[in-house]
């Protein structure tokens, strides 16, 4: 099982990535999450015990669009790690790839998972908290 990191920043010539793999357990379910934070964008795997990599999805807010357009980049018809990145670029205008691998059969179980996402994002300084 994978313990918490603080984020790990490595430097590659002029850019760096800072990395945060965390677990927990969301409506009886133990989540994993990958955050890497790049240069421009944010790269987020999510998924189970299974570690599968079936699915990316991209998505980028345009200057003349007030939506996000979104992509598949690999995998088929589950929409939640496109609905996920389109969220997520739409709030801080920049590009994010999402790798979502949980079962979607626990519908609440997606709405609990992106308000975990929200809050380690928030700590990483990449999205502001919604204020009251």
């Amino acid at each position: 099982i994978m313990e918490a990191q603080t984020p790990e920043k490595v430097e590659v010539g002029p850019c760096s990535i800072q990395q945060t793999v965390t677990s927990e357990v969301l409506a009886d379910v133990r989540v994993f999450f990958q955050i890497m934070s790049l240069e421009e964008s944010v790269f987020i795997w999510i998924g189970t015990s299974q570690a599968s990599f079936k699915n990316l999805d991209f998505a980028v807010l345009s200057p003349s669009d007030p939506i996000a357009s979104a992509s598949v980049l690999l995998g088929g018809a589950d929409d939640s790690g496109q609905a996920i990145a389109r969220r997520l670029a739409m709030r801080t205008k920049k590009p994010f790839f999402v790798s979502y691998n949980v079962p979607t059969h626990q519908p609440m179980l997606l709405e609990t998972i992106e308000r975990h996402l929200a809050k380690l994002l928030i700590d990483q300084g990449h999205i502001q908290p919604k204020t009251a």
